[in-house]
């Protein structure tokens, strides 16, 4: 309406007045109806009244900075204005994201990285802010029911328990022996720092495992290397371990750097089974992305090769991760089908970047994953015999195509072998449907040598 209108006009006018250069628009018409053509205003002032106030029009304002005053401009973001609803970062850099949004931890009540700044649609994505923009409730999240509950805490105190310890036993003259296991040692007091450190900290505040690893990936004088980090997180269970933050951050430096792959290997044998799928998702998708790109180069050269390497190893975290799923309301078949369709995709592409020793490493990874999956499917408790039957159609096809593609690296007789491990011959023989088996031409070129 018109008084919506006439503040929106005052507000470009005052923008004017403040040296704001209008780089489009800056006119509106109330002649027929109310129009404001979109305004785009550039300041030099980061204080100037359009990058403080709130206003519901079609008015952007931009502030140009220099590229070594990101930290302050950061503070200015944090204390310039009252309201603290939405923000966007745009950076290539995963380091760059997570040191930004840190800063800005207090400044959002939503923050989008790399994608446009929007409000949500509530029921799709939870949204709300704080300061003068609200209570920072999410609309659309469970958050808001706590608006209209009294929450009670209750804290019982612990009984000391002892763990239980696997201890290892070996047959002698047909009886099992308990073999002598030293007590796990202490860490080290400089590690013991580092755990007090990584389990102590406010996580309402910022996540401390992310913004050590960060600091031992980026500054070669850090405080804690990648292998102390691992050393506390494989030691300790007061570490809490996101996923869908550190598996990203160190996939960047997969597979020059053996601390990153051996810590990205730890944190996928203890966080959340349901984030590091997420995660690992993302990282398939990317790498499948990226291993196209290279077929379409048609050229062989080392970065093919390490993409396989780095197909080989994201194979090696699914095995650590599938076994510890839980299964809810989904079924295995519902949980797999996606999952196995694209590595399926990515290791059909994957397989032409390989060499002779690398295409190996691929096939031995991918039966050991298959492996890993079956042996979760089969101990998956109320899981039926039709559920078994179709998430083994679904390795199924994902073994042949894997000896398939990569048929070429090993001899006949390894690839019989090979088949045999997984799948009997009774099941080779049975009646599976063509698309199961990716077209029954494929399926007898690879099952010839065991026929």
């Amino acid at each position: 309406g018109k008084p919506g209108f006439d503040k929106i006009v005052g507000y470009i006018e005052k923008a004017k007045q403040e040296g704001g250069e209008i780089l489009c628009g800056g006119t509106a018409d109330g002649s027929k109806g109310f129009f404001i053509q979109p305004t785009v205003i550039l300041t030099k002032d980061p204080k100037s009244i359009t990058m403080r106030e709130e206003i519901f029009g079609p008015v952007v304002t931009v502030y140009v900075y220099q590229d070594e005053d990101l930290d302050q401009t950061l503070e200015l973001i944090n204390t310039t204005t009252d309201y603290a609803l939405t923000g966007a970062i745009f950076a290539q850099g995963r380091s760059a994201l997570i040191k930004t949004s840190n800063a800005l931890r207090n400044a959002a009540g939503n923050m989008y990285y790399n994608e446009k700044c929007t409000g949500a649609v509530v029921g799709q994505q939870p949204f709300g802010g704080s300061r003068a923009s609200g209570t920072n409730d999410k609309a659309g999240s469970v958050a808001l029911f706590w608006r209209f509950v009294s929450a009670r805490s209750i804290k019982e105190g612990q009984k000391l328990t002892m763990k239980r310890i696997i201890v290892p036993l070996r047959v002698s003259n047909g009886i099992a022996v308990r073999l002598a296991r030293p007590p796990q040692m202490a860490l080290e007091p400089r590690l013991a720092e580092l755990q007090t450190q990584l389990a102590s900290a406010d996580r309402l505040d910022e996540d401390p495992v992310l913004n050590i690893i960060t600091r031992g990936l980026s500054d070669q004088e850090a405080d804690w290397t990648l292998d102390d980090i691992n050393a506390v997180i494989s030691s300790s269970e007061d570490v809490e371990l996101n996923a869908l933050d550190l598996c990203p951050l160190l996939w960047q430096y997969i597979p020059e750097n053996d601390g990153a792959i051996r810590l990205l290997n730890t944190i996928t044998l203890k966080a959340s089974s349901k984030e590091c799928i997420i995660a690992l998702q993302e990282t398939q998708d990317t790498l499948s992305t990226k291993l196209s790109e290279w077929a379409q180069r048609d050229q062989e050269d080392d970065a093919g090769h390490q993409l396989v390497e780095s197909l080989s190893l994201l194979l090696q975290l699914y095995e650590n991760v599938i076994p510890r799923l839980m299964l809810r309301k989904k079924g295995p078949t519902e949980t797999l089908s996606q999952l196995i369709r694209g590595i399926n995709v990515v290791v059909q592409v994957g397989s032409t970047a390989a060499d002779k020793k690398l295409g190996r490493r691929l096939l031995e990874c991918l039966s050991k994953f298959i492996t890993a999956t079956a042996r979760w499917v089969r101990s998956s408790p109320s899981t039926s015999d039709d559920e078994k039957s179709n998430c083994n159609d679904l390795l199924a096809t994902l073994l042949f195509s894997g000896v398939g593609t990569c048929g070429s690296y090993i001899q006949a007789h390894n690839a019989e072998r090979y088949l045999e491990s997984h799948f009997s011959r009774r099941y080779l023989h049975s009646n599976v449907d063509n698309e199961a088996f990716q077209g029954q031409a494929i399926a007898s070129v690879i099952i010839v040598g065991v026929l």
